[in-house]
């Protein structure tokens, strides 16, 4: 089904996490013949980790819909996270992510959101964080034969958060 077709049958959504393998781009840019107001308020895409060009492209698909507010949230350890907020009829709810979920959104995460000058350094480093320490990376932990050799080496990168990892863009409108 066409994803105009499923936004005419179902609505626009508020929040759309768009994570099709290969294929985000294509989902995120169906939305670019709806008028501005009738577009999600917030988007979220899992980004590429190793494609320079293929990000800016994503960034560049964003601002062109309307979206100049980001955040870069790192997704590794989302079962770890905790969200609260308020229901419709105001109480507090409390929801405790499972593993590969993609935590929380909007205004419930709980970094400032950046221009797309200031996200596009945090990608850089993310860049050169993967291309360091990434599956491939120069000094991958999976290069290392020896088990605990390879563990303590896993430990000593995330306790110094020089761990790659990959990352969720998230977008508002502004």
């Amino acid at each position: 089904m066409d994803p105009k077709e499923i936004y005419k049958f179902y609505g626009i959504p508020y929040y759309m996490k768009i994570d099709i393998e290969g294929s985000d781009l294509d989902v995120l840019e169906s939305i670019i013949n709806l008028e501005f107001k009738n577009r999600p308020k917030y988007i979220s895409i899992e980004s590429t980790k190793t494609s320079w060009s293929a990000l800016l492209r994503e960034f560049d698909i964003f601002i062109k819909l309307g979206y100049l507010k980001f955040q870069a949230i790192p997704q590794r350890k989302m079962q770890e996270k905790v969200t609260k907020w308020k229901n419709a009829k105001g109480r507090i709810i409390t929801y405790r992510h499972k593993k590969d979920s993609s935590g929380p959104f909007g205004e419930d995460l709980k970094n400032n959101w950046k221009n797309f000058k200031v996200v596009k350094l945090q990608y850089k480093l993310i860049f050169l964080r993967y291309k360091l320490f990434g599956d491939d990376g120069i000094f991958a932990p999976r290069k290392i034969n020896n088990y605990y050799l390879r563990f303590f080496y896993r430990s000593f990168l995330t306790l110094t958060f020089l761990n790659a990892n990959w990352f969720d863009t998230h977008a508002k409108k502004d």
